[in-house]
């Protein structure tokens, strides 16, 4: 069986774990997971990560 890796979309909390924009979400049950998928909140595309804010003095 393949496990496809699933990356957050937004910050999400699934099954009591946060998990920010872009990170692999694991460890997660599958119940848990496909109902995350169907909210739009787990994809298998790893999102853009905007670039950090430049500080202004």
């Amino acid at each position: 069986m393949t496990v496809k890796k699933l990356y957050a979309q937004r910050p999400v909390g699934i099954d009591g774990k946060h998990f920010d924009l872009g990170e692999e979400v694991k460890d997660v049950a599958s119940e848990q997971i496909k109902i995350a998928e169907r909210q739009g909140s787990v994809g298998p595309d790893k999102p853009d990560t905007p670039p950090p804010p430049e500080k202004k003095d």
